[in-house]
């Protein structure tokens, strides 16, 4: 790069000002091999398995009520699975949506999550007429608090530090008359639109929600280029863990679909939250690197350059952080038993001026391309 700019570019143009000479968009947008096989490995159906396992047969008599109860116990552990399986994605959602390290968040955001629901149900049972002493609020219900706080933190998760529980209790459950009555919700029953469609919708929502995503952070990537590859990273991780999960708690065929639509709805949310992040991520270190060029600073920007390499940002980078952010999430669900495997994203903070300037002074060497999304 021959000049050096004398003023911030906008976010819009870093990547195509930081490309380097010669180097076509269609070159850019290339997709890396690792990329490309997966491309080419999901150009199949859109089904999850190649054939539909048989379903058990029905058993008569004392076996068919021993049967019966047994799957009705499978059922219900698959349902407590997929329901801290969403209040889990939604809190590693609003961790992904902080400059925090993911791992650091997580635990302040789940003592608050805890705090807040007591407070909650504490308010929910007074203002019922209920002494909260000794009643309790249902499981179902208990779990509908969970998962509406988990919803507010991850379009807010400032509100971790920001907002108390008691606080956010008495805001969500002010005091209300003796005499008020709320009109019951009416919950509509899931219906199911036949095995292949259902799938199909899965991945609609999932890519929808993925498309707003990258409409908001642009990698200056084809669109479709952009939801082929979330497509791709999606059938795989979906896949794999339906399969865990119904392994795991010795489910039945059946429960295979819904555990897919339950992975692929949660896939599609840490997806796109996490093509947000290292969108931020990576326009902010490109802007470090350009601030060291207009500062005359080599040195500075050969190590910016090569952090961005080794944290691996840039679109290239989004499947990879992906697959750290899910062993984080199985950590919290599939593996509750085991320790979450570490998923560092770098910060924000520019390096310090001293570190880079203390180097010795040298040109960009020429196997090290600048950052670019």
């Amino acid at each position: 790069m021959s000049t050096v700019r004398s003023t911030a570019i906008p976010p819009a143009q870093l990547g195509a000002y930081l490309t380097p000479a010669g180097t076509s968009a269609s070159v850019r947008s290339t997709p890396a091999p690792t990329l490309a096989a997966m491309r080419q490995a999901a150009a199949g159906p859109l089904t999850a398995t190649a054939a539909a396992a048989p379903w058990p047969v029905p058993m008569t008599g004392e076996e068919g009520e021993v049967q019966q109860t047994q799957q009705r116990a499978a059922r219900e552990r698959l349902k407590h699975a997929l329901a801290h399986g969403k209040v889990m994605s939604l809190l590693v959602s609003a961790a992904l949506r902080q400059p925090q390290a993911v791992e650091e968040y997580l635990p302040r955001a789940g003592q608050w999550l805890a705090d807040c629901a007591r407070h909650l149900a504490t308010r929910w049972l007074r203002n019922a007429g209920l002494d909260p002493t000794t009643a309790v609020l249902s499981g179902y219900h208990q779990y509908e608090v969970h998962r509406l706080l988990a919803a507010l933190i991850e379009r807010n998760p400032d509100w971790v530090s920001q907002r108390s529980p008691e606080t956010l209790a008495t805001l969500l459950a002010p005091s209300v008359p003796a005499d008020a009555r709320w009109p019951p919700e009416e919950r509509r029953e899931w219906v199911s639109a036949g095995a292949s469609l259902d799938v199909q919708w899965g991945y609609a929502r999932a890519l929808a929600r993925i498309a707003v995503a990258a409409l908001e952070h642009d990698f200056q990537r084809d669109r479709a280029t952009v939801l082929a590859d979330a497509r791709t990273v999606l059938a795989r991780a979906a896949t794999e863990r339906a399969d865990r999960l119904c392994q795991r708690l010795e489910l039945d065929p059946s429960t295979h679909p819904i555990a897919l639509l339950h992975y692929l709805n949660i896939g599609g949310r840490l997806y796109a939250a996490t093509l947000a992040r290292v969108h931020r991520e990576s326009v902010a270190r490109i802007q470090d690197y350009q601030d060291c060029l207009n500062r005359h600073d080599p040195a500075g920007a050969d190590a910016i350059a090569r952090q961005y390499q080794e944290h691996r940002l840039g679109y290239d980078g989004i499947a990879f952080h992906f697959a750290a952010i899910l062993r984080q999430f199985d950590g919290l669900t599939l593996e509750r038993e085991l320790a979450p495997e570490e998923a560092h994203f770098p910060r924000l903070a520019s390096p310090s001026p001293s570190a880079a300037t203390n180097r010795p002074a040298r040109s960009f060497p020429s196997a090290l391309w600048p950052p670019s999304v």
